[in-house]
């Protein structure tokens, strides 16, 4: 009869990443607020704010 082997473990889990653990795959975490460069929030919000401008404009162009 064969001796059966025990699976190799994973490698433990970084704290910034999470899921599956594949070689050679990163599946990345966000960083905390708290890493965050300042004013990011209104940049992002800015930002939100000209998708949703230009989708409008597209729509329009398209209706046309």
């Amino acid at each position: 009869m064969a001796t059966r082997r025990a699976l190799p473990s994973p490698p433990a889990p970084s704290r910034r990443s999470r899921g599956r653990i594949r070689e050679g795959t990163s599946f990345p975490v966000a960083p905390p607020a708290a890493e965050l460069p300042e004013g990011y929030a209104a940049f992002l919000a800015d930002l939100k704010t000209r998708v949703e401008r230009e989708r409008l404009r597209v729509v329009v162009a398209a209706n046309s």
